[in-house]
This record gives structure tokens, sequence and C-alpha cells, in this order.
């Protein structure tokens, strides 16, 4: 009788802790999308300031270079191209120039890499800028990987703020066109 009532009282243990685990692995699946939810909120906040405070930086920047830019896209701009999406977060123009420029908080060569693959077929996916020469640039608050030097190697502008916030830009030997 008493090894009965031991096996019973087990196996209502063991059922208190099954719920308990169950519940526990509940809260730790909600709390995982939570945090997903937040990540994404919070990376897309930042990333819409990041691209907000270097839109009036870059159009100061480009307006005082050799390229007079006197329009400014506002807001993140997508289009695809042979089932490809294409997408620029800036876009700075006047009437022969356009200089696209992608914002990353920290950005890495592959950043650079990819952004100038995807660029390649800018004109045929933005038709109204078909007529005009394309340059690019890139925009940061970090360069990792020394990806600053490698996106002026490959003709890239570079916008990189400096120890007050203030971005500058760093103009490349020969600058890529499209």
């Amino acid at each position: 009788m008493r090894f009965e009532q031991s096996a019973l009282e087990r196996k209502e243990s063991r059922e208190k802790i099954d719920d308990f685990i169950s519940f526990v692995k509940q809260n730790i699946r909600e709390s995982r999308d939570s945090i997903r939810k937040l990540e994404n909120l919070f990376s897309t906040q930042w990333g819409k300031l990041i691209e907000a405070l270097s839109q009036p930086a870059a159009l100061k920047l480009f307006r005082d270079s050799d390229i007079h830019i006197d329009h400014i896209y506002e807001g993140c701009r997508k289009a695809v191209y042979d089932e490809h999406a294409i997408e620029a977060d800036v876009i700075l123009c006047n009437k022969t120039d356009v200089v696209v420029v992608e914002v990353k908080t920290t950005c890495t060569n592959e950043h650079v890499q990819h952004f100038t693959q995807q660029m390649e077929h800018f004109k045929e996916a933005f038709a109204e800028f078909r007529d005009k020469r394309v340059y690019l640039a890139m925009a940061a608050i970090k360069y990792n990987e020394h990806s600053d030097k490698y996106a002026l190697k490959k003709g890239l502008f570079v916008l990189k703020t400096s120890g007050d916030g203030v971005f500058t830009l760093d103009k490349p030997k020969v600058p890529m066109t499209k």
C-alpha cells in the first residue's frame, strides 16, 4: 500500500513538474517573440534616425563639393529589377547627376559589396534617373573592417561622423559612375 501511495505521489509530482516545464517553455517562446518584435522596432527606428541625420548632412556636403545637389528624395525608395529588390536609402540629384546613399549604423565590407552589386541595375529599376550620371555613397556612424577605405577604393563617396556628431565627406580618387 505504501509503495502504491509513493508511486502515486511520484506520478502527481511528475505531472506538476511537466506542467511547470510546459508553462516555462511557453513563457520562453512568448518572451522570445516579444524580444524579436522589440529588436525589429528598435532597429527600424534606429535606422530611420540614422537616415534622418544623414540626409541633410549629405545634401550639404554634396552641395559644397563638385556635385551641386538641388533636390533630395525623402524616405527610402524601392524598386524591382529582374526579380531583385533594389533599395535606395537616400537619393540626391540635380539636372545631370544622382547620388545614391546607402545608410548603415555600422558599415562592413560586405555592406559595401552588397550595395555596389545592388546598384548595378539602378538605372533600369529607377527609370526617372536613366539619363543621369549616378554616383554611390556610404553613410555610417561606424566603419568596421576599414570598410570606409574599401568603399573609397571602389569609387564610393564616404560620409562619416566626426567626434562631435557632424558628418564629413571623403571623396574617392576616381568616383564610380553608372
